[in-house]
């Protein structure tokens, strides 16, 4: 009898990224509402990538405290199908991104785990509005991405002839950042984190709630009264949390702080001019996570920056 042969790793395409987009929560909708966001951003990239999505099988479908951010952990690592995907002989993944904006221990525990990046999506955006991250990658998932690009001093990207500073409409001083987010939990939470992070200096400005949960984003494709109004409740939260955030002078870039308020970047970038006339940079945290993919590879670095 011979003897059974051990399953061969995955292998894409020679020169492919393969990149698992891991949501913590159980809400399929929301995983794939994140996905439809994304994958239209990897034309722009220089490398062939491709994208696929996990859901956990269980535990809460929004994640709004810490009993949720412990419980979804857990039901991601008993997951013994997934743990077989992301290390052994079954691996198959060059990169993972936490789709979660929080401190999410998953970041770390799998980080320790595995031998390939493993990106939170809160950090990875929290990079990118402190100008860590390349004006290259930035531009490439911005949906300004075909104009032409300037940086400033910081290393903060501009929009070329478009750009609000040369408009002139933009207040003076150091440019600044802040996050809009979703229940009140979130507000010391995250706050905590950018202050682990290192970059709680005078350009962060704070996180403002909407007083919403992730879930409210995702109530299903059909569009009724009952749709519409919800629709319009998330949108005057959204406006006034705005309202508060933009009352900080300097503010250009707007951290969407979940990753199931992709569809409202148009509105808080047109809401920001309504009430300030100044144009900002909404900051999706996914595609903030995937211009790092960009950046590792790129650079060809295959750890995290600690």
């Amino acid at each position: 009898m011979k003897a059974k042969q051990a399953p061969k790793r995955f292998s894409p395409p020679e020169g492919t990224i393969s990149v698992l987009l891991l949501n913590p929560n159980s809400s399929r909708p929301m995983t794939e509402a994140m996905a439809r966001l994304v994958i239209p951003k990897l034309k722009h990239a220089t490398m062939s990538i491709i994208l696929e999505t996990y859901t956990a099988p269980s535990g809460p479908k929004s994640i709004n405290n810490d009993q949720d951010i412990k419980a979804s952990t857990d039901v991601v690592l008993e997951d013994e199908r997934l743990m077989r995907l992301l290390h052994g002989p079954d691996a198959k993944y060059d990169y993972v991104i936490v789709a979660c904006f929080s401190v999410h221990p998953l970041v770390s525990v799998l980080g320790g785990m595995l031998s390939i990046p493993v990106i939170g999506i809160f950090e990875a955006s929290v990079d990118l509005a402190s100008g860590i991250w390349s004006r290259t990658a930035r531009a490439m998932f911005s949906e300004d991405a075909d104009c032409p690009t300037t940086t400033t001093s910081a290393g903060h990207l501009e929009e070329g002839m478009n750009s609000p500073q040369q408009q002139g409409d933009q207040p003076q001083g150091p440019e600044r950042w802040a996050i809009i987010t979703t229940g009140e939990f979130w507000e010391e939470h995250l706050s905590t984190g950018v202050e682990r992070l290192g970059k709680d200096d005078d350009s962060f400005v704070g996180v403002f709630s909407t007083g919403l949960t992730a879930a409210d984003f995702h109530t299903g494709e059909e569009i009724d009264q009952e749709r519409i109004k919800k629709d319009e409740e998330i949108k005057r939260k959204v406006r006034e949390a705005m309202r508060r955030l933009l009352q900080c002078q300097g503010v250009r870039y707007v951290i969407m702080g979940c990753g199931g308020m992709g569809s409202l970047r148009t509105f808080i970038s047109d809401t920001a001019v309504e009430l300030t006339s100044s144009k900002i940079q909404v900051i999706d945290p996914v595609v903030a996570a995937m211009s790092q993919v960009h950046d590792f590879e790129a650079r060809g670095e295959k750890s995290y920056p600690q």
